[in-house]
Parts: structure tokens; sequence; C-alpha cells
């Protein structure tokens, strides 16, 4: 399925909302002040090369959404991670930008590392008791 350019199940319904507004300003959605950048996933021996991609970055352009950073296109028929990593390269100068961030300022505390904090109660703890 995904060879003959459709979107991922967990993409389908997002991607028939986006493409069924009205490219005269999306009815009563406004995108006016949505920036977007898109990164797809495809593989270039298929016919429909990364047209998810494509259509939701040419889609949300004709609405009046704001690009970014340029359309990043990962090809799995040499490498998605690498492509992904040079299109990452200049990404969060270009969201700083349009944030109006200090791209230096922000690098330092920009992590690419998941923080989570895991926490185990024990019946008693949960219960408002002494255990923990």
């Amino acid at each position: 399925r995904l060879a003959h350019g459709e979107p991922t199940d967990n993409a389908q319904e997002f991607y028939d909302w986006l493409m069924a507004l009205d490219d005269d300003g999306g009815g009563d959605v406004d995108v006016a002040r949505v920036a977007f950048t898109v990164f797809g996933c495809g593989n270039k021996t298929y016919e429909h090369y990364n047209n998810i991609a494509k259509n939701v970055d040419a889609k949300l352009a004709a609405l009046g959404a704001t690009r970014c950073y340029r359309l990043g296109l990962g090809d799995d028929d040499a490498s998605l991670e690498d492509d992904f990593a040079q299109w990452r390269d200049g990404l969060w100068a270009a969201v700083c930008k349009q944030l109006g961030v200090d791209a230096s300022a922000a690098a330092g505390s920009v992590s690419h590392e998941p923080r989570c904090r895991v926490v185990h109660y024990t019946t008693d703890a949960a219960a408002g008791g002494a255990g923990g």
C-alpha cells in the first residue's frame, strides 16, 4: 500500500482532513500563524516517492502556513538516518529564527535526550501509607 503513495494508517485521518481543506484559506481553519516543516520517509524505488510528505508540504503552504524550514525527503533505499541527520542540521536554527529565539543561547538548552522520571509506589504508599 505505501508503495502506491498512500499515507500510513496513523496518518490517514490527518492527511484526508488536510487535503479536503479549501486552498482559499481552509474554510474555518486559519493556518496563517502556523509555521511548519515536513520530513518524509520513502523509498526512491517506488513510483510515488515521498508523495505524502510533498503533498502535505504543498498543501500547508497553499493554505497560507509559513514553511520555516525546507522539505526533507528520506530515502529508505539508501539511509533514512543519514538523510534525516543532514536535514536536521539546520532545523533548530530555522525554528529559532521563526520563533525569534537566539539560536546560540538556545543551543545549550536543547536536549535530544528524552527526560523522564519513574516513580514506583507500593500499594501502601499510593494509599498514603508508609511504604515506598
